[in-house]
């Protein structure tokens, strides 16, 4: 066996350490929360592409510990089962909240012609079908 297996680390820490990553991002959310956009109203987009994978990464960390359908009376206590349809989904969704938010705030480009295909010339990333819809 490989070596690196002993490291690897166990499901519930991996949990912990999402959990506490997300909590800090939940705290930069609150602390800018109410700050004034002022000249650069990207800030607002911002705010709402973080709304948006705060939510996303949350409700798939609710899904990831299993869905139990209590009115399902097929054994006494309902129904359990584990969710993966709806977590690609939140997770895919999430992923793209954040490359919105990588391509917009961290790394945007003016200098890149579109080729009318929706393709950016140079490295070929898909950018036309990409819409920041806040969440309410």
């Amino acid at each position: 066996m490989c070596a690196n297996l002993e490291k690897m680390p166990t499901f519930q820490e991996e949990e912990k350490n999402f959990i506490s990553l997300l909590e800090t991002l939940i705290k930069i959310a609150e602390a800018n929360k109410g700050v004034m956009a002022g000249a650069d109203d990207r800030l607002l987009d911002a705010e709402g592409l973080c709304k948006k994978f705060i939510g996303h990464a949350a409700s798939a960390l609710y899904l990831f510990r299993s869905t139990t359908l209590q009115d399902l009376k097929v054994t006494p206590r309902g129904i359990s089962f584990f969710d993966t349809a709806s977590i690609n989904v939140l997770g895919r969704a999430a992923l793209e909240a954040f490359l919105v938010f990588h391509y917009v705030f961290i790394a945007p480009r003016s200098d890149v012609s579109d080729n009318g295909n929706g393709d950016d010339s140079e490295n070929g990333v898909l950018v036309r079908d990409i819409s920041v819809v806040p969440m309410a």
